[in-house]
């Protein structure tokens, strides 16, 4: 028994190359279909933060409106509402390919439509995230909001949702558009 064990161990034992390119082949396939969906998964990552960007816009500018009894637009208006809350300086202006928030007292397309009904709109603030689709925040005079966003062409739709997932105008978060 001890002379097979010497015998085994003095024998030039290994894988062959057939093996390790089995092997090789089998690693190159897995990471050819996690690679697109780690770069679809941090896509969504960026746009998400885009919409809570927005989320905090919306509540800058409800704090605005009580303080000072109107609502905060253009660039005098985000300095405003930097005022309120300055982690909006971080975002105000373009980053990391992200386009700077952009607010007016008009809806953005003729896509955002008011849940409630009504036509006024008090604010639409808008930020466009490093993939490319644009988010809006349209809020209505009679407390609607709507969240709309638009994906253009070839442009992955991250967290819009479209009809059919792909470009054009769509929803985001609760949507309510």
């Amino acid at each position: 028994m001890l002379q097979r064990l010497r015998n085994r161990a003095q024998g030039q034992e290994g894988f062959t190359l057939i093996e390790l390119l089995v092997v090789i082949l089998i690693i190159g396939i897995l990471a050819a279909v996690a690679i697109p969906t780690f770069l679809s998964q941090t896509g969504k990552a960026k746009d998400a933060n885009v919409q809570s960007d927005l989320n905090t816009v919306q509540t800058a500018e409800a704090t605005y409106n009580t303080t000072s009894n109107g609502w905060a637009s253009g660039a005098a208006g985000i300095t405003s509402l930097e005022n309120v809350e300055p982690t909006i300086k971080g975002f105000a202006a373009a980053v990391n390919g992200q386009s700077a928030l952009a607010i007016t007292t008009s809806a953005p397309n003729a896509y955002t439509v008011d849940p409630n009904g009504g036509t006024t709109v008090n604010y639409s603030a808008a930020i466009t995230s490093p993939s490319g689709v644009s988010y809006y925040l349209t809020v209505f005079s009679d407390g609607g909001v709507a969240n709309t966003c638009n994906v253009p062409s070839g442009t992955n739709a991250g967290a819009c949702n479209t009809s059919g997932g792909g470009s054009g105008n769509g929803t985001w978060g609760n949507g309510q558009a």
